[in-house]
Parts: structure tokens; sequence; C-alpha cells
């Protein structure tokens, strides 16, 4: 496959002018170096690629690429001083970020491990898969609608006949008793999170697998990625982050602090295309709507009781829908993995320090810090890769509206289940 090079090379320079005034003598030191950006490109193109995908044909081809970006400030730095030697003075100028003389800094590498990225993106393309083969899950409708009806039975009477009543008595719980009103705003969350919002969710969807029972479905492309970041500053060498320890950029300079973090970003994503195509007049096509002997594995998982709160903190959900998913109607499957380095820091003269070493008795610094940054972006696209299925995996990181439903979930526990003794029957050594 051909490679096409838009790398990009500049000179850089860092200068120094000098008088010490212990040995009364002056000179000038310079650093000169070339910084490359890489900016590479391997593969080959595609013509006509969205006629194959029509056609049931596989539109994807190979490719790598690097994609580097530099950004360092010129800076000017001055002090002229005296002390009881004499007078003296330095004066910098110029790239101290890329012109360091402790180390010689480049964009870096992407080191992150991608197989977190991998799994949550395998179990989102499963998803997404799933959502186009079975646009209402029947069983599981059926299985919950009791529950369902229950839950709302008695705030949707109280809202039919009064508007706004159910709030009101809200209101008058919350100034009655705090407990109460608790206990009452927990019980209206979870009747919003899983009685009204699931149920008129479920009924959109049933129209949509009517309304594709009746039209026809040709290719459509799906696309499915996760992403996750690292922060890896502490991998990084003295030379990057030199911690309080302070090291001059250039001979006879001011001395200098340095900070530098290291941070990394994955991203794996799959992309398919499906075309199946769905001809039917009646109601031929049950898998449309769930029925299908597949189903009764994830319908199982979905109607256990509390099987919801085992999914916020593992995927046995999305690995057992994507167990029963059909890869059969998909023409192509591509996996493109992205990893993304920021790598900056700054230098910033020290001229307490500078002017302690020196002796200085009157003369301030003149400029502040360095800033630089490197960006990395890899790019690798593989063609006719296929899903794996997800594999088990924790995940501890609860969106907002998880934490809700657990908190609601904890508040009607504490109302159902207090575990306050009366009084009189403490236990005995107790008090």
């Amino acid at each position: 496959m051909p490679t096409k090079d838009q790398s990009v090379s500049f000179p850089v320079r860092l200068s120094n002018s000098v008088k010490d005034v212990f040995g009364n003598t002056g000179g000038s030191s310079t650093i000169s170096r070339i910084s490359t950006a890489t900016r590479t490109r391997t593969g080959s193109s595609l013509p006509k690629w969205k006629e194959i995908i029509a056609d049931g044909g596989n539109a994807t081809t190979g490719m790598d690429a690097i994609w580097d970006t530099v950004n360092s400030e010129q800076i000017t730095w001055s002090l002229d001083y005296t002390n009881p030697d004499g007078s003296g003075y330095m004066h910098v100028q110029g790239d101290p970020g890329l012109c360091d003389t402790d180390i010689t800094r480049t964009p870096k590498q992407p080191t992150m491990d991608i197989s977190d990225a991998d799994n949550a993106a395998r179990a989102r393309f499963y998803k997404a898969l799933r959502k186009q083969q079975v646009a209402f899950s029947g069983p599981t409708f059926l299985g919950e609608l009791r529950e369902t009806m229950h839950m709302l039975r008695r705030p949707a009477s109280a809202l039919w006949s009064k508007n706004l009543g159910y709030l009101d008595a809200l209101g008058k719980a919350k100034r009655a008793s705090p407990k109460h009103w608790t206990k009452s705003i927990s019980g209206l969350w979870l009747e919003f999170s899983f009685g009204w919002t699931p149920l008129i969710n479920d009924v959109k969807d049933a129209a949509k697998a009517y309304s594709t029972l009746v039209n026809d479905k040709r290719g459509k492309v799906l696309s499915a990625g996760a992403v996750r970041e690292a922060d890896l500053s502490s991998s990084l060498s003295g030379f990057d982050n030199t911690n309080g320890i302070p090291r001059p950029p250039i001979a006879g300079g001011p001395t200098c602090d340095k900070s530098a973090n290291l941070y990394n970003k994955t991203t794996v994503r799959y992309k398919g295309a499906l075309v199946s195509r769905v001809q039917a007049t009646q109601w031929g096509d049950w898998k449309l709507f769930g029925f299908t002997p597949s189903e009764f594995i994830p319908t199982a998982w979905e109607l256990l009781p509390w099987s919801f709160v085992v999914d916020y903190f593992t995927n046995i959900g999305d690995i057992l829908t994507s167990a029963v998913t059909s890869a059969a109607d998909i023409a192509f499957v591509n996996k493109t993995v992205i990893r993304n380095s920021l790598y900056e820091g700054s230098i910033i003269p020290n001229w307490k320090t500078t002017k302690s070493n020196l002796s200085v008795t009157s003369g301030e610094g003149i400029g502040g810090p360095a800033y630089y940054s490197f960006t990395r972006k890899t790019v690798s696209r593989s063609p006719g890769t296929g899903v794996p299925l997800p594999t088990f995996s924790l995940d501890l990181g609860l969106s907002s509206g998880q934490l809700w439903n657990l908190a609601a979930l904890l508040g009607q526990a504490s109302g159902l289940h207090p575990q306050n003794l009366r009084r009189g029957n403490t236990l005995r050594g107790f008090r």
C-alpha cells in the first residue's frame, strides 16, 4: 500500500549571552536543532464505496496513519544584576521547550492498553445490531407489564384526577415529615425511571417495529465505539518533570523549574454494513418483536429481579445479548483503533534561586514560563475483522441517572425496613 508523507520539519534555536561577574568574562552559547512533526498515511483509496455497500460488498480498506502537532513558546529571559564582585547579565532568547539541554522533546507514542475500550465497543456494536433486528422486545414487555401498571396505578390516577395533585401531596408530606418526604420523592423517581419512561419507549419501539414490517429495509451502516482515558504523568522521567530540582535549559542561563504531564486516550470503533431486507405485509417476521427462541436468555435476565443493578457494575447483560444476536446479515466489519497522546509542560525561570546563586544585591529577572505541548494521533484500521463477543468486566463508574436510581432504591428500602427498636427493648449491655 502506498504511503503519503506530509511530515513537517523546522529549525529551533535557543541562545544565551552572558557576562559572569566572578571571572569578568563574557560570551554566548547557542543550541540549534531540527524538530519534526511526523504526518504519514499508509493505505489505499476505494472509489465508489457507497455503491459497493449498496450492492452488499466489502467497502473497507486497511489504513495506518500518524499525525503529530508541535507547539512551543518563544521566550525572552533577561537578568541584569550587581553583586559585591561587580555587575553582570544573562540574556536568553528562543525556544527552551524544544532546545532544553537535558532532553530532546518529541511527540510521545501512545502506550495505553486498548482492551477495555475494545470490550465496550464490541458490546455496543452488538447492541446496535440487535436494535436493527429486534425493534421491540415483546417478551420483556409482557413480562414487565403487570408490574409496570401496578407501579403506575396510584400516581397515574392522582395525576389524572387532580392534575398536579400528586405533587401537592408531596409538598404536604415534606412539610409534615422530612422522613416521609424522602420516601415519597424516592417513590416518584422510581415510578418515573422504571415505569413511565420504559412504557413510553416501549410504545415508540412497537410503532417502529410495525413500520419496519410494511416498508422495505435496505443496507444500513452500523457504527459503535468506546473511549477510555488515562493519566500517565507518573511514567515521565526526571528530565521531563524535575519535581522542584532546578536545571537550566542552556549553559549560563537562569536556573529553571520544570513540570510536565502525559495523557493518553484510546478509541476503538467497529463499523459494518447491514444488508438485510424485510418484505412482509403481514405479521410474518416475529423476530422484529423478539418472539424467537434466541430471545429467551436475555429476556429471562431482564425479568430477573435486581438484574439491572448487577448491570450497573458488570457487563453480564451485554454478554447475554451479544451471544444471541445474529451477525448473518452483516456484509463486512472493520475495526479502527485511534490512540492519542498529549505531552505538555512548562519551563519556568526561578529568579529567586538564580539571584541567590549569584549573590545578587540588585537586579530583577524579566520573563515568565515557556509552555510546550505535543500531540500524537495514531489511526489503525483493519478490514474484515469481525466482532468478537465481549468478555466479562467490572465497571465502578456510575452515571448520574444510575446514582439517582440507587439513591431512590435505598430511600425506599430504609422506609420499608426500619431498623429502629422500640423504647425499652434495648439490648442488654448497650445504652
